[in-house]
């Protein structure tokens, strides 16, 4: 049994064009739909790649232009819209496409609304980010953002809105949520930091590599407990004291330093005589116990006060700071 064939074709370039032809040709019947004169946009765009200077361009362009519009609202898809006006962004027709263009945008927004995502705010704001509604799904998916640290209050949903929004709306509110949950860990973390920087320092960090570990416990850890971070402050200032001092000794005098100071931390029982008496050996100051003693009586501060914090730290965190090993006598004697 023989069945009828004819070919219908939507018209467009390529594949659909050519099999019109060739059922005109074989005389098979064809039907569908192709643009008036059997004429599409690649024709033109082909007599105007060719025939740049040809009295005709304006008209073939004017042409090609009626042609993709026409093709736009057929398809009236935003991708066809948006390749339109970029082509033609003079044309008289762009206000109706433009217009054509929100309604489609407005779909997509409004989808995105109902489903009410993160993940569908950002796959709308990554497919159409010329649309006029960006700037409300860039607010909808940060307050989504927002709302799921409020809700889960865990580390990775806090740290998650404020890598995606380091200076958004709600940074505030999320650190507060995100310090007491990082709190615990950043404590522990500093004090035994803390520890191990005051263990080296007694074996061989100098004033100047102490100033440097200091200040990099408190940049790493800038959630710690307020208290060991106070306290870690407040051993900057006597430690820059002594970096000075040892930045202003000469080589030779620097080697002749730490070799008294040694003998000195192994005598300490002579007292501040022969300390004194060493260090202006070194530098031939007078002003030389007057620095020692200040620096040694904020050391001696200190000492009261590391010994109130590692009480409080070992009541709250279970922790401990080691301040029961830190010698004042062998801070400034080292």
């Amino acid at each position: 049994m023989n069945y009828p064939i004819k070919i219908i074709s939507g018209g467009q370039t390529g594949v659909d064009r050519a099999a019109l032809d060739a059922g005109i040709a074989a005389g098979i019947p064809v039907g569908g739909y192709v643009p008036k004169g059997r004429l599409a946009e690649d024709g033109y765009e082909k007599f105007i790649g060719h025939f740049p200077n040809s009295k005709y361009l304006n008209e073939a362009q004017s042409k090609l232009e009626n042609l993709l519009f026409q093709k736009a609202k057929e398809q009236n898809t935003i991708e066809f819209y948006e390749k339109f006006i970029d082509r033609f962004p003079n044309s008289v027709l762009k206000n109706e496409a433009q217009q054509n263009l929100e309604i489609l945008y407005y779909t997509h927004f409004d989808k995105a609304k109902k489903t009410n995502t993160v993940s569908a705010f950002e796959d709308f704001l990554g497919k159409h980010p010329k649309s006029k509604y960006c700037a409300d799904a860039v607010m909808i998916a940060e307050q989504l953002y927002y709302q799921k640290a409020v809700d889960e209050k865990t580390i990775i949903a806090s740290e998650n809105y404020l890598k995606k929004y380091p200076d958004g709306k709600y940074k505030k509110e999320v650190k507060n949520i995100l310090i007491p949950l990082l709190r615990p860990n950043h404590t522990t973390e500093f004090t035994n930091s803390f520890n191990k920087l005051f263990e080296n320092y007694f074996t061989n960090l100098s004033p100047t590599e102490m100033v440097h570990g200091i200040k990099g416990i408190l940049n790493q850890y800038e959630y710690a407990d307020k208290a060991i971070r106070d306290l870690s402050v407040a051993y900057l200032n006597p430690f820059q004291e002594l970096a000075q001092i040892e930045k202003e000794l000469s080589k030779s005098e620097k080697v002749e330093f730490k070799t008294i100071l040694k003998d000195i931390a192994f005598a300490w029982i002579g007292g501040w005589n022969s300390i004194i008496s060493a260090w202006s050996r070194l530098t031939g100051k007078d002003t030389t116990k007057t620095k020692i003693e200040k620096i040694n009586n904020k050391f001696l501060e200190l000492k009261e006060k590391s010994n109130q914090v590692a009480h409080y730290l070992a009541e709250k965190y279970n922790i401990e700071l080691h301040v029961g090993n830190w010698d004042v006598q062998g801070i400034i004697n080292k």
